[in-house]
């Protein structure tokens, strides 16, 4: 939710943040030294519940800009799988901005 609509942010490493998932993957793996990726959504619009709003059924439009945000990230899977976390991101992000 704190990352806007249709950017992605690649990292290695950080806390679970409160999300549960993130929470039992550390517990089980007792590293939290992972790459993560993280496909921004935006915050839902005044009034709308958060829960409503990630589980929601998606438009046209959002599907469009999240078949991007994958593809960018197919871009750069090659190079993340390499260990090159720099040049995957890089990749990523310039797929991201080519792709408009």
């Amino acid at each position: 939710l704190d990352l806007p609509a249709g950017k992605l942010r690649v990292k290695k490493g950080g806390g679970h943040g409160g999300h549960n998932g993130l929470k039992s993957i550390i517990q089980h793996l007792g590293d939290a030294g992972f790459v993560r990726i993280k496909f921004g959504i935006g915050r839902p619009p005044s009034g709308l519940d958060p829960t409503a709003w990630v589980l929601g059924r998606a438009t046209p439009e959002e599907l469009a800009r999240e078949a991007r945000m994958f593809a960018a990230v197919i871009a750069g899977l090659d190079l993340l799988l390499a260990g090159d976390l720099d040049r995957a991101r890089n990749q990523m992000h310039l797929q991201l901005q080519e792709q408009g």
